[in-house]
């Protein structure tokens, strides 16, 4: 009887030691092995106490990890990008995930550049920028640069970051030659005398608006832009496309 009560209790200490351990969700959302793991675990606590603010930076900061993982080695912009917005659910002032965010924009953006063949996929890429963030000031500048090379519509972008900020002078400068390509002369002499009252050395405005002022048949005043644009780089006439005077 007594040898069949040890078999009995060895048989219980078998058991529940080959019983796995019982999952703790709490524990698991503060520290777990694998970032699947910690984020399962953060959601099923979440799911049970949705304002049990202990699990909330755990989540997100999983999520962070993660989209950190899925952008620096796999390279992965969509799925980074899900989780980076996950973690911004979950806490809306979350500065971590929202500079990652601008990053991974930033690089979807130079790379699409790097690989756009002409101005208009250069533009599309810029645009797509813009959709979300409207008042992106360096966006509305680089997408004028490729309205320009394509030789149309710069206007409206260049526009945009003069009102933005009234003193970019290379926005006032690109502004003025935008007005120059649709024969708006008096407008671009507008801005190219801004651009040089903002910086008095920009021997391109000078040279612009020594084009222009010609356009405008004066003549005299053509010359001495051009003569001051010489004077202050004397190589510029040999970068510069040439127009008669």
């Amino acid at each position: 009887m007594a040898r069949m009560s040890r078999i009995s209790a060895i048989l219980v200490c078998l058991i529940v030691a080959a019983s796995p351990a019982r999952a703790d969700p709490a524990a698991d959302c503060q520290q777990s092995s694998d970032l699947e793991s910690q984020i399962a675990a953060c959601s099923a606590v979440l799911a049970d106490s949705p304002r049990n603010a202990d699990a909330f930076e755990p989540t997100a900061l999983a999520y962070r990890e993660r989209a950190d993982i899925l952008e620096s080695i796999k390279h992965d912009h969509k799925a980074a990008l899900a989780d980076l917005n996950k973690a911004l659910e979950i806490d809306v002032n979350d500065e971590s995930a929202k500079a990652a965010i601008a990053a991974i924009e930033k690089q979807k953006l130079a790379e699409q550049c790097t690989l756009a063949p002409s101005p208009k996929a250069w533009w599309d890429a810029f645009t797509e920028i813009l959709v979300k963030n409207p008042n992106d000031f360096a966006a509305h500048y680089q997408r004028g640069l490729a309205a320009a090379s394509a030789g149309t519509g710069a206007v409206i972008d260049f526009a945009i970051v003069v009102n933005i900020d009234p003193k970019s002078w290379p926005a006032r400068f690109n502004l003025g030659t935008a007005y120059a390509t649709e024969q708006k002369f008096d407008l671009a002499v507008e801005q190219f005398n801004r651009a040089i009252e903002l910086y008095p050395k920009l021997a391109q405005a000078y040279y612009a608006r020594g084009v222009t002022l010609w356009k405008l048949k004066k003549p005299d005043e053509a010359i001495a832009d051009h003569s001051k644009a010489i004077e202050l780089n004397p190589k510029l006439l040999l970068c510069e496309p040439r127009e008669s005077l």
